[in-house]
Protein backbone atom coordinates (compact mmCIF):
# COMPACT_ATOMS: atom_id res chain seq x y z
CA UNK A 1 0.00 0.00 0.00
CA UNK A 2 1.37 3.37 -0.79
CA UNK A 3 2.08 5.94 1.71
CA UNK A 4 0.36 8.65 -0.61
CA UNK A 5 -2.77 9.45 -0.63
CA UNK A 6 -5.68 8.56 -3.33
CA UNK A 7 -6.37 11.75 -5.28
CA UNK A 8 -9.88 13.54 -4.34
CA UNK A 9 -12.66 12.71 -6.72
CA UNK A 10 -13.00 15.66 -9.28
CA UNK A 11 -16.80 16.06 -9.07
CA UNK A 12 -19.60 13.68 -8.35
CA UNK A 13 -19.55 11.29 -10.85
CA UNK A 14 -15.84 10.50 -9.85
CA UNK A 15 -16.71 10.28 -6.18
CA UNK A 16 -19.46 7.45 -6.88
CA UNK A 17 -16.47 5.73 -9.23
CA UNK A 18 -13.94 6.15 -6.53
CA UNK A 19 -16.46 5.01 -4.17
CA UNK A 20 -17.65 1.98 -6.34
CA UNK A 21 -13.61 1.26 -7.30
CA UNK A 22 -12.99 1.15 -3.57
CA UNK A 23 -15.57 -1.08 -2.72
CA UNK A 24 -14.67 -3.44 -5.21
CA UNK A 25 -10.75 -3.42 -4.28
CA UNK A 26 -11.49 -4.55 -0.96
CA UNK A 27 -13.45 -7.82 -2.19
CA UNK A 28 -11.46 -11.25 -0.59
CA UNK A 29 -10.75 -12.54 -4.05
CA UNK A 30 -8.37 -9.33 -4.41
CA UNK A 31 -5.07 -9.63 -2.30
CA UNK A 32 -4.32 -6.93 -0.71
CA UNK A 33 -0.76 -6.25 -1.90
CA UNK A 34 -3.26 -5.80 -4.97
CA UNK A 35 -5.67 -3.39 -3.99
CA UNK A 36 -4.03 -0.15 -4.94
CA UNK A 37 -3.39 -0.94 -8.45
CA UNK A 38 -6.74 -3.17 -8.85
CA UNK A 39 -8.58 0.60 -7.57
CA UNK A 40 -6.89 2.77 -9.96
CA UNK A 41 -7.00 0.51 -12.99
CA UNK A 42 -11.02 -0.03 -12.22
CA UNK A 43 -11.61 3.82 -11.65
CA UNK A 44 -10.01 4.40 -15.12
CA UNK A 45 -11.55 1.44 -16.47
CA UNK A 46 -15.35 2.59 -15.39
CA UNK A 47 -14.39 6.43 -16.53
CA UNK A 48 -13.66 5.34 -19.77
CA UNK A 49 -15.95 3.07 -20.08
CA UNK A 50 -19.22 5.98 -19.19
CA UNK A 51 -17.19 8.03 -21.77
CA UNK A 52 -17.26 5.63 -25.00
CA UNK A 53 -21.12 5.13 -23.60
CA UNK A 54 -22.08 9.04 -23.56
CA UNK A 55 -19.99 9.96 -26.33
CA UNK A 56 -18.53 12.90 -24.01
CA UNK A 57 -15.18 13.71 -23.27
CA UNK A 58 -16.23 14.77 -19.62
CA UNK A 59 -19.22 14.14 -17.96
CA UNK A 60 -20.17 16.78 -15.24
CA UNK A 61 -23.30 17.14 -12.68
CA UNK A 62 -23.69 20.29 -10.86
CA UNK A 63 -25.57 19.98 -7.57
CA UNK A 64 -25.77 22.43 -4.54
CA UNK A 65 -22.56 23.23 -2.84
CA UNK A 66 -23.98 23.58 0.63
CA UNK A 67 -27.06 21.41 2.09
CA UNK A 68 -30.53 23.17 1.63
CA UNK A 69 -30.53 23.64 5.40
CA UNK A 70 -27.77 26.29 5.37
CA UNK A 71 -28.80 28.10 1.98
CA UNK A 72 -31.60 30.03 3.54
CA UNK A 73 -28.85 31.30 6.29
CA UNK A 74 -26.42 32.13 3.39
CA UNK A 75 -29.33 34.33 1.64
CA UNK A 76 -30.14 36.16 4.44
CA UNK A 77 -26.30 36.77 4.94
CA UNK A 78 -26.11 37.64 1.16
CA UNK A 79 -28.73 40.27 1.15
CA UNK A 80 -27.88 41.50 4.87
CA UNK A 81 -24.49 42.16 3.50
CA UNK A 82 -26.21 43.95 0.62
CA UNK A 83 -28.56 46.23 2.63
CA UNK A 84 -24.50 47.31 4.47
CA UNK A 85 -23.83 48.41 1.30
CA UNK A 86 -20.82 45.85 0.71
CA UNK A 87 -19.90 45.03 -3.27
CA UNK A 88 -21.24 42.29 -4.92
CA UNK A 89 -17.88 41.08 -5.94
CA UNK A 90 -16.74 41.18 -2.04
CA UNK A 91 -19.82 39.12 -1.57
CA UNK A 92 -19.73 36.51 -3.81
CA UNK A 93 -16.15 35.57 -2.66
CA UNK A 94 -16.97 35.38 0.40
CA UNK A 95 -20.51 33.50 0.35
CA UNK A 96 -18.64 31.25 -2.77
CA UNK A 97 -21.75 32.69 -5.09
CA UNK A 98 -21.14 33.74 -8.48
CA UNK A 99 -21.39 37.89 -8.88
CA UNK A 100 -24.19 36.95 -11.07
CA UNK A 101 -26.52 35.45 -8.38
CA UNK A 102 -24.97 38.10 -5.23
CA UNK A 103 -26.76 40.42 -8.77
CA UNK A 104 -30.16 38.92 -8.50
CA UNK A 105 -30.54 38.98 -4.89
CA UNK A 106 -29.34 42.99 -5.51
CA UNK A 107 -32.39 43.36 -8.15
CA UNK A 108 -35.07 41.54 -5.60
CA UNK A 109 -33.94 43.57 -2.74
CA UNK A 110 -34.14 46.76 -4.88
CA UNK A 111 -37.65 45.67 -6.22
CA UNK A 112 -38.57 44.58 -2.68
CA UNK A 113 -37.56 48.47 -1.23
CA UNK A 114 -39.14 50.12 -4.38
CA UNK A 115 -42.66 48.38 -3.83
CA UNK A 116 -42.42 48.34 0.21
CA UNK A 117 -44.93 52.05 0.55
Amino acid sequence: MSNFPAPKPRGLVHAIIAAAADKLSQHASIPPENREAFRATAVSVIEQQICSVIGYDTVQLTGWIIPPSQRLAQRERIVAAIHQGERPRVIASRELVSIRTVERLRCKVSEQRQNTP
